[in-house]
């Protein structure tokens, strides 16, 4: 946790290698990730940043799709990627002993790829199970929907997959020119975490990834926030209506993110909670109910999630909308604060015990703050926290009852109008 096991280093390439060595572990933690996501995507290319990361592991130069996986099981590795609205990455898990091969294959995916034409049809195929699949469930469904109806028309408001008709046109050379034009050394970090030697990453990194060496920086437009409004996708088949309600806040570059942790987890982030004492314990009127937030580059949201019955949809708007307003009249209590701040404490501490888990938290920080933020810089932020900070953000980040809504369920055109006059 300390600041002498974190090494950083700036190739001279631009790209930007960062480590954290655990030496009572066997294993690394490695992410190879890019300050590119769907976030940066035009209208007609929504989807096209999942579609590399999938097509990363579809064929190099130099293996097939089936070898590079039997490759990576073969040394006991995890090997996978993942899309983001601010980033894109390459990850794997493995035994230290493995090393050398492993940021070979991993660099190897980045380096080279084949982007084959057939490849790609049958990758567009498994993206459009993956599309239909969030649509018909209704969590996804609603996630989407509030997305967009806070930050549509900026690209924030895009679903990550990107939507049947926009993967369509896309085709290997699109695809081979977006990677080059957005994907270089100067956007990348590579973060190791575990048993692992930092000049040897940054020696093997050097060598082995072979990218655009770009010099464009990443132009992104900062959105604006329109009147609260509501989207909902009517389904007769349910019987409960999945619900969102969600403010704009600040970004992810705000010193009071660490107070609204702790706010978050007061209202609603455990089973001490004001709102799941009040919706679920109290009044019985759900079995599901938490408050979540996603704090971004230049941008964040507070929420409130539950699900419940379509007839007691109104009632439970109405309810957390109480609540809500109770907190800015009593404000919180000294034993609520003690809670949710240890509560927050100790499950920061309980995800970082796991070396993927510290690797993305590395990777945020880098990419969002600019420099590496250590646990211990982390622990003493909240410790640093009062009552009073907390209390005072309350009017910051809930100062009144309009929120942006989204809800899917067997809903009709006016069930959501009476929170919108």
């Amino acid at each position: 946790m300390t600041k002498d096991l974190i090494n950083k280093t700036l190739l001279p390439s631009g790209l930007r290698v960062i480590t954290e060595k655990l030496p009572y572990l066997h294993s690394i933690a490695l992410g190879i990730i890019f300050d590119r996501g769907s976030r940066d995507e035009a209208e007609n290319e929504q989807g096209i940043s999942h579609l590399l990361e999938h097509m990363f592991f579809k064929g190099t130069t130099n293996r097939t799709a089936r070898e590079i996986s039997i490759f990576a099981e073969s040394k006991g590795t995890i090997i996978d990627g993942f899309t983001s609205k601010e980033n894109t990455g390459v990850y794997a898990r493995f035994l230290s002993e493995n090393f050398a091969p492993i940021i070979d294959l991993s660099c190897e995916v980045l380096s080279s790829p084949l982007f084959a034409a057939n490849e790609l049809e049958k990758e567009k195929g498994v993206i459009y199970e993956e599309i239909k699949s969030a649509q018909e469930d209704p969590e996804d469904q609603m996630l989407n929907l509030l997305f967009k109806v806070l930050y549509e028309p900026h690209p924030m408001g895009f679903p990550i997959t990107g939507t049947l008709q926009s993967l369509e046109p896309i085709d290997a050379q699109a695809l081979r020119n977006y990677y080059q034009k957005n994907y270089g050394k100067r956007s990348a970090i590579v973060v190791g975490v575990g048993e692992i030697e930092h000049n040897a990453l940054c020696d093997l990194i050097s060598e082995k990834l072979n990218i655009a060496q770009d010099d464009s920086k990443n132009s992104r437009m900062t959105p604006n926030f329109k009147k609260p409004n509501y989207q909902f996708e009517p389904r007769q088949e349910l019987t409960q209506v999945f619900v969102s309600m969600a403010k704009p806040i600040f970004s992810f570059q705000d010193e009071r993110r660490y107070a609204l942790s702790v706010l978050n987890t007061a209202l609603g982030g455990g089973l001490s909670s004001r709102l799941f004492q009040r919706l679920r314990e109290e009044e019985g009127l759900v079995y599901t109910i938490s408050s979540f937030v996603d704090l971004f580059l230049d941008s964040g949201i507070l929420g409130v999630y539950f699900v419940t019955d379509y007839k007691k949809l109104a009632k439970g708007i109405n309810t957390v909308l109480e609540e809500i307003n109770k907190l800015r009249q009593q404000k919180f209590q000294p034993e609520e604060f003690e809670t949710a701040s240890n509560l927050t404490k100790s499950s920061i501490l309980l995800a970082l015990e796991n070396p993927l888990s510290r690797m993305m938290r590395l990777a945020k920080t880098e990419l969002l703050l600019k420099r590496v933020l250590t646990v211990d810089e982390t622990l003493a932020a909240y410790n640093r926290l009062t009552l009073d900070s907390l209390n005072t953000l309350i009017e910051e980040v809930l100062p009144d009852d309009d929120f942006f809504i989204s809800c899917v369920g067997p809903l009709k055109e006016n069930d959501l109008h009476p929170f919108f006059t």
